[in-house]
């Protein structure tokens, strides 16, 4: 019953109107930096070397599923400001997408991108689980874990599954765990993207950020 009433009937008091017209405000917008990270600037490294001298979370992000470019861009762009390990895409074609090259905004140049087909990810995950790794998908199944409750490995392949189907039930038998975001509403489910950049935040949250803080 209130919510229209802001637009004609509020009325601001002379310090609220103050407050909105001045500029003396301590708090303002500001641009991150990579300090860490400005060595990579010098010329004299190659595009590739950049990419493998960066810092990096040891979490794989594997979108071999993923079909639409904008979830493409949105990820590549999340996996590098995240410091991911490396995101993993059905081709590299993708690359030279205009859609994808519009929302990835030069982020594939400073993350490792690696080429799997979906016809072969059973392997590269079989592959990947030899090497240490965990296999954990973003799925809502059975026996799914709340995110909010899942303690993440070190070394972390995070599988997403199609737009629409999800992670097939072929592969969900390969993976050691699957994860799912809480939800509140009567859509079934998140964007791909978002729900991707969410567990990639609580990744670097529980295993770098929680370390940090408490050393």
């Amino acid at each position: 019953p209130y919510s229209e009433i802001w637009k004609n009937d509020l009325k601001l008091t002379e310090d609220e109107e103050k407050l909105a017209s001045e500029n003396t405000s301590r708090n303002f917008q500001r641009k991150i930096l990579p300090w860490d990270d400005l060595e990579l600037y010098k010329e004299e490294y190659t595009a590739e070397e950049k990419k493998l001298l960066r810092k990096r979370h040891d979490i794989v992000v594997v979108a071999s599923l993923i079909e639409k470019m904008p979830n493409l861009g949105s990820l590549t762009r999340t996996c590098e400001i995240f410091s991911c390990n490396e995101l993993v895409i059905p081709s590299k074609t993708i690359l030279e997408d205009e859609t994808y090259k519009g929302i990835a905004v030069t982020a594939d140049k400073w993350l490792p991108i690696k080429e799997v087909a979906p016809e072969s990810l059973v392997k590269y995950l079989i592959f990947m689980k030899r090497m240490g790794y965990r296999l954990v998908g973003l799925e809502q199944t059975a026996d799914s874990q709340m995110l909010q409750d899942y303690i993440f490995p070190e070394k972390c392949v995070l599988l997403l599954g199609r737009e629409k189907d999800g992670i097939p039930i072929e592969l969900i038998q390969l993976l050691d765990d699957c994860i799912e975001i809480p939800q509140f509403g009567v859509i079934r489910s998140l964007n791909v993207h978002i729900s991707t950049a969410i567990c990639i935040w609580e990744y670097v949250r529980k295993t770098k950020l929680a370390s940090s803080t408490s050393s």
